[in-house]
């Protein structure tokens, strides 16, 4: 577990161990992507990110190629594309999106490929594109009590993608 204290952090981190990354405050705890590539790349299975701004990147907030991760109580905002990026690589499994603000990005969840994937309790608003795309087999996800206001084109587009549950 490795615990951030606030503060603005000017970073591009990979993770591709198992840990819990948890800031002190979403609101204080800041990790800034410089305008250059994705903010925080996670290629392990098993991470938990908690508390933290997410913004400035100049493609994806987060991108994450792998499961069983779990990334809540974060705003992640002013991306270039995407807030959150999700893909199958080889497979993107039983990861848990909940009680995040995705807000002015391109769009706030863009999802290809990506299979049982609980997206729940987060607040889409102000993106340019989308809410929350799932494309290309992304399917078997779980989309519940999710907010979306003021997203451009589509709160929620699927296309290519089946056995999406979304409720509430």
């Amino acid at each position: 577990t490795i615990f951030v204290s606030a503060g603005t952090y000017f970073e591009n981190i990979k993770i591709t161990k198992p840990l819990e990354l948890i800031g002190e405050d979403k609101n204080t705890t800041i990790i800034n992507g410089n305008g250059s590539d994705v903010v925080i790349y996670i290629s392990a299975d098993h991470v938990k990110i908690n508390g933290f701004t997410i913004t400035n990147s100049s493609d994806a907030g987060i991108e994450i190629g792998s499961g069983y991760n779990i990334i809540s109580d974060c705003n992640i905002s002013s991306n270039k594309n995407y807030g959150m990026y999700l893909y199958a690589n080889p497979k993107n499994t039983n990861n848990v999106i909940k009680n995040n603000i995705f807000s002015n990005n391109k769009q706030g969840i863009y999802a290809q490929n990506a299979k049982t994937n609980n997206i729940s309790s987060n607040t889409f608003t102000g993106n340019a594109e989308y809410g929350m795309f799932l494309y290309g087999e992304s399917n078997d996800n779980i989309i519940s009590s999710n907010i979306f206001t003021e997203n451009s084109n589509y709160a929620l587009r699927i296309m290519g993608s089946n056995k999406n549950t979304v409720v509430r």
